[in-house]
């Protein structure tokens, strides 16, 4: 935050007054998301929610007419001169006279201020002409809009077809709130107004929905359920006399799982659990001691918002919080890691350190460790081993535990230096660490992609043509292909190495059902099999003509 004494002063603790805020939206203004943050010493620290600073837009004045002619019984439809987001706060007055009087709610059903600032007169009476303005407060400054003279003309009862005056239009809400969505329409006689969510008729003299001057759906305490299509029909329902829109109720995100305080030992892999909902789905992120987690190799995201530290060090001892977010608001829970400090044992009671570590086997992403108990186990119970390994270089151990002389260690990057060491642990505590061992992982093996467009078909009752294409992705060049096939209900599987992008598949039993499946291969190994397809071998032709033929009459009658 900028340190110019003109534009910020802090004016309370956890207070900031921010001075000069311009009245339009700028490049480089005081816009953006505050946040504030607290500090314990020797704990870590916190940041609070944020909160979003925007600077209102202009109000925009529209071009209305200055007098209007109506007919009786007609609806009136009045939009305020102003318009501007946020919308402002909008009154209205008849005859320079507060209207309805007192700014009190309109005590007559035909009235109503809309949500759009509109004010809607239905079924129009000759004692509602007069001269109407909206006045408008906005952000500290009011303005008065121009009057709008209206005139309200006897009908002379000539069929008038219906016409829509407002469709419907898209809404968002938050949950808990009351919404209108807007329609009118006129016509002689008046259009008969229908409101559908979906293809349902909605009953509105009930406590969720009611009519609003008439025409306008009002929906009470909306839900996440309440979400989706309203339509707003007129008389016979058909395309051109409907009109739609959707309600969207936004929910501020809120936690199913929050993360819990946690004590954990260096060098273990720990999980913070955190599960949000909200709509739309909101965006988590985790801070730590105020500041934002990055994912990387040893701070992860997993299954979908929980955090998982690997081979925890004292530097990762603090305050976590999780943040959701979503365009209805914010949420955060916080939970404390601490790392416990490792107690002394007595040596004479604790065993020694394992030996003659080893790694038999070692490939691109996985090895082998063994090693040999220590010469003086000492204790009663069986040992665990702790396996203590990190990267070259790097001081953040991972650990893993076993009650075995070995383990397979996997999940390791290719062409990667590691060290490994062994701590064994008795009911008395660990004792003192193997020699270290360094080891570095194989090269990527280039093994092929997927065989592409593999297909087969029939081509007698005892063979199958087999056709694909070599796989786009292998960096080494390919050896061969291996087929694999068997019955379809049968349990043994057989294979063939074979080279080009065909091949005949001989010696097939008549009519059945074959399952195969193809994959590549090079000198490092075979390759991603393909998806398997099934194929039926051909009938075969009869062996001989039919015989024992015979007739039988079935109608006598002939021409």
């Amino acid at each position: 935050m900028g340190k110019n004494p003109k534009e910020w002063a802090e004016v309370a603790a956890g207070w900031v007054w921010i001075r000069n805020v311009p009245q339009r939206r700028h490049r480089g203004g005081h816009e953006g998301v505050y946040r504030c943050w607290v500090g314990l010493e020797g704990l870590g620290a916190v940041g609070s929610s944020g909160a979003t600073v925007i600077n209102p837009a202009p109000l925009r004045s529209l071009s209305l007419p200055t007098s209007i002619s109506i007919f009786q019984g007609d609806p009136l439809l009045l939009p305020c001169q102003f318009q501007a987001d946020p919308t402002p706060k909008i009154r209205w007055q008849k005859d320079r006279e507060d209207f309805p009087a007192g700014n009190s709610e309109f005590s007559d059903p035909r009235m109503a201020l809309l949500p759009s600032g509109t004010l809607q007169i239905s079924g129009v009476r000759s004692d509602d002409a007069g001269s109407y303005r909206c006045l408008v407060k906005y952000f500290g400054s009011s303005r008065v809009g121009n009057e709008i003279e209206v005139k309200v003309l006897e009908d002379p009862g000539a069929p008038r077809p219906p016409r829509f005056l407002r469709r419907p239009t898209d809404v968002k809400a938050m949950t808990g709130s009351d919404v209108i969505m807007e329609c009118s329409a006129s016509g002689n006689p008046q259009p008969a107004i229908t409101w559908f969510r979906g293809d349902d008729l909605i009953p509105v003299s009930s406590k969720k929905y009611s009519l609003v001057a008439g025409s306008n759906l009002r929906i009470s305490a909306v839900t996440e359920g309440d979400s989706g299509p309203y339509s707003c029909t007129l008389g016979s329902g058909s395309a051109n006399d409907s009109g739609t829109a959707q309600l969207q109720v936004l929910v501020p995100p809120f936690f199913l799982t929050r993360p819990s305080n946690l004590y954990a030992w260096e060098s273990w892999d720990v999980e913070l659990e955190c599960a949000v909902s909200g709509k739309p789905t909101p965006t988590v992120r985790w801070l730590k001691n105020g500041e934002v987690v990055i994912p990387g190799d040893y701070f992860q995201i997993v299954g979908g918002s929980n955090l998982r530290i690997l081979g925890l060090v004292k530097s990762d001892e603090g305050f976590y919080q999780c943040m959701a977010e979503n365009e209805a608001g914010n949420s955060q829970s916080i939970a404390q890691l601490i790392i416990l400090e490792p107690e002394l044992s007595d040596p004479s009671r604790v065993p020694g350190p394992p030996q003659e570590l080893r790694a038999p086997l070692v490939s691109s992403r996985s090895l082998r460790l063994q090693w040999r108990p220590p010469a003086q186990p000492r204790g009663s119970t069986a040992l665990l081993y702790t396996v203590l390994y990190s990267r070259q270089g790097n001081a953040r151990e991972r650990a893993l535990n076993t009650s075995l002389a070995g383990i397979s260690i996997g999940n390791l990057e290719p062409e990667t230096s590691y060290e490994f060491r062994i701590v064994a642990s008795n009911e008395f505590g660990a004792g003192k660490s193997s020699e270290t061992l360094r080891i570095s992982t194989r090269k990527e093996l280039q093994l092929p992609g997927p065989v592409e467009n593999f297909r087969a078909a029939a081509a007698s009752p005892s063979s199958i043509l087999i056709f694909w294409d070599p796989p786009t992705v292998s960096e080494v060049p390919i050896q061969g292909f291996r087929i694999f096939w068997k019955e379809a209900e049968g349990e043994k599987e057989q294979s063939v190495d074979v080279e080009g992008r065909s091949f005949r598949l001989e010696g097939l039993k008549k009519f059945l059902e074959y399952q195969l499946r193809i994959l590549a291969f090079n000198w490092y190994g075979a390759g991603i099999a393909s998806e398997e397809v099934l194929v039926r071998t051909l009938s075969d032709v009869p062996s001989a003509a039919p015989r024992n033929v015979s007739l039988e009459v079935v109608n006598s009658r002939f021409k």
